[in-house]
């Protein structure tokens, strides 16, 4: 409310009552306002985790008020990966991606291409900081005398580095590969 001698013009606006905060586009009580981290928000009652690595756990308190951290890690059964853009404790799982004839490629969503370009794809890999380990798996297509028709020439499979030939030769070092 202003002051009975205020010469500022009248102006249209909304605010809220004392001991609440505009919120959602809504007057709340102040204690049901969330937290704020690093910059990032958090509604009351959540958990989330402030690095990488899932080390640090954070919960907005119900009452609202600060962030409390502590030090936790995934529970047994579980790794620390990253999804949607924030860190999270997954479950193991796989999936398969399979190659075959000439050549067709089923992804882990269960799509079937057939890829007749004479270039490596790419099957799987490794494409952000988590804790899997590195690994890189290609299959090289070449053309099998008709440019319309190829067939995988070639896997190659980069875990920590090196490179094992799955046709039995001696590993080699990723650096030494021909690109």
């Amino acid at each position: 409310m202003a002051p009975y001698n205020c010469s500022l013009p009248c102006v249209e606006g909304c605010a809220c009552d004392s001991g609440y905060l505009l919120y959602n586009n809504q007057c709340v009580p102040s204690q049901q306002c969330g937290c704020w981290h690093n910059g990032q928000h958090y509604p009351v009652g959540s958990e989330f985790w402030t690095d990488n690595t899932c080390s640090s756990k954070c919960t907005c308190p119900t009452r609202g008020g600060k962030v409390q951290c502590s030090s936790a890690s995934c529970p047994a059964g579980q790794f620390c990966g990253v999804q949607n853009g924030k860190p999270e404790c997954l479950e193991h799982s796989y999936g398969i991606c399979h190659v075959h004839g000439d050549p067709h490629y089923n992804t882990f969503d269960k799509v079937t291409h057939d890829f007749m370009g004479n270039c490596t794809y790419t099957l799987a890999k490794v494409c952000s900081n988590t804790s899997v380990p590195y690994f890189n798996v290609e299959a090289k297509n070449e053309h099998r005398g008709n440019p319309q028709v190829s067939y995988v020439r070639e896997v190659v499979v980069d875990v920590y580095g090196e490179l094992p030939d799955l046709a039995g030769e001696r590993s080699r070092r990723s650096h030494q590969r021909e690109q």
